[in-house]
């Protein structure tokens, strides 16, 4: 992430590294907020990949980063809803959010227009 960062202070967008902060303060509230009410909610792999996720999206804008968090929610959450269809999740059984954060960060960088802060 710091190469990044270099890289936008030397093209002359100082800008970007405050959507970097704000990007990852987003990524990182939801998971922060369910660890606090639910202890074993969220794994710490899942706390340690969503701030920079979302820093390396919110340097890119606000809105990529919105998009990546949504994109995370909607397809783990039909991947979890599907699985529970079929059967083979219960109600209190837990899935990775891992692998569908860096799917949502994908899908929200290449499919959104980019727009640098």
């Amino acid at each position: 992430m710091l190469p990044a960062a270099a890289a936008f202070l030397l093209a002359g967008l100082p800008a970007a590294l405050l959507g970097g902060l704000a990007g990852a303060v987003l990524h990182a509230a939801p998971p922060l907020l369910a660890r606090a009410v639910s202890p074993g909610a969220v794994g710490r792999g899942d706390l340690r990949l969503a701030p920079p996720l979302g820093a390396l999206l919110g340097m890119v804008s606000l809105p990529h980063a919105a998009a990546g968090l949504l994109l995370t929610a909607l397809l783990g959450g039909l991947w979890a809803g599907g699985l529970m269809l079929a059967g083979r999740l219960g109600r209190r059984d837990r899935i990775a959010l891992g692998p569908w954060m860096i799917l949502g960060a994908a899908l929200a960088w290449c499919l959104a227009p980019a727009r640098l802060v």
